[in-house]
């Protein structure tokens, strides 16, 4: 049996289960919000989207995230499937994965780092491409929000690499 390269980077975009899950909602999706808005998430998923929309992206994050993922598909690395685990988890699961945490140091990053990086990127693309949080959650960083507005065409790019679809930028 011939072992099949990775050459997708699919996986590294599971790092923003997270996202989904936050995008999954209805009031992400513009629809109406059921009572309660994110009070039908669980305590623990709450508090994680929180911290990615929380979570202040460094000036340099874009490169950097670049670099990183090009550097993975390079090595035909791809981080597990975290989609339905918390940040924590997810956090663990790229610490664990072979190769991982040498190319995020090599690029600045601890697997925390770029995790809530990675979260923080992909909610402040969706909600600046129209997507509402939940009722009662915070707004991004405006920091945030103020880098990739900053940089469309860095945002543009690193947005491809992670395989979101095509929109116009920030």
């Amino acid at each position: 049996m011939t072992k099949r390269p990775r050459s997708r980077l699919a996986p590294v975009v599971a790092t923003l289960g997270l996202c989904g899950a936050f995008l999954a909602t209805p009031a992400a999706r513009g629809q109406d919000a059921p009572p309660g808005g994110g009070a039908s998430m669980s305590p623990g998923m709450r508090a994680d989207v929180e911290s990615g929309l929380a979570y202040r992206l460094p000036s340099d994050f874009m490169s950097r995230a670049m670099g990183t993922v090009e550097s993975l598909r390079s090595a035909r690395i791809a981080p597990p499937d975290s989609s339905s685990l918390t940040l924590q988890q997810t956090i663990d699961r790229v610490s664990a994965t072979p190769g991982v945490p040498q190319i995020l140091s090599a690029h600045g990053f601890t697997p925390r780092d770029f995790v809530l990086g990675l979260t923080a990127f992909g909610m402040t693309v969706a909600i600046m491409h129209g997507q509402k949080p939940p009722a009662g959650f915070p707004s991004p960083d405006p920091g945030n929000i103020a880098l990739l507005k900053a940089h469309p065409a860095e945002t543009a790019r690193l947005m491809q690499a992670m395989g979101m679809p095509p929109s116009s930028t920030p």
